[in-house]
């Protein structure tokens, strides 16, 4: 094969490598995401589900236009990818919405753990006040 044969084919399969460097890009992104939602989640950390909830987001709106794009270019019995598309944009939004109220729970558990701190050491201290010397009777 000549020289401007071989750069002629090297050429045509950059937008497949783009492409295929994009979704490996993205499809790490979700792994880390995914980890720090683990994390978040055992540790009870609201700020380490972010990463998932903005990602999440992103994802159900690329999800949305492809399914767009899916229903124009389709026949009447090529929807199928346009239904698989919504299938996964419902468990996608279904996800979001339980990461986002966990979210929202951490948040008010945060806001209000000082004061659930304070009523504790104020019970810990009216029980020191009323120790008893009670001992059992054999």
């Amino acid at each position: 094969m000549s020289s401007p044969m071989k750069l002629f084919f090297i050429l045509r399969q950059v937008p497949a490598l783009i492409f295929l460097t994009a979704f490996a890009m993205i499809n790490f992104l979700n792994l880390v995401s995914c980890i720090t939602l683990i994390v978040g989640a055992l540790k009870k950390k609201k700020n380490c589900l972010l990463p998932y909830l903005v990602l999440t987001s992103l994802y159900i709106l690329i999800y949305v236009a492809l399914g767009v794009w899916f229903f124009m270019r389709a026949k009447e019995h090529q929807t199928r990818n346009g239904v698989i598309t919504i299938l996964v944009i419902c468990i996608n939004i279904y996800c979001l919405i339980v990461v986002y109220r966990l979210y929202g729970l951490l948040k008010l558990r945060e806001r209000n753990y000082p004061a659930f701190l304070r009523e504790t050491n104020r019970q810990q201290q009216i029980a020191q006040n009323y120790e008893t010397t009670y001992v059992k009777i054999p």
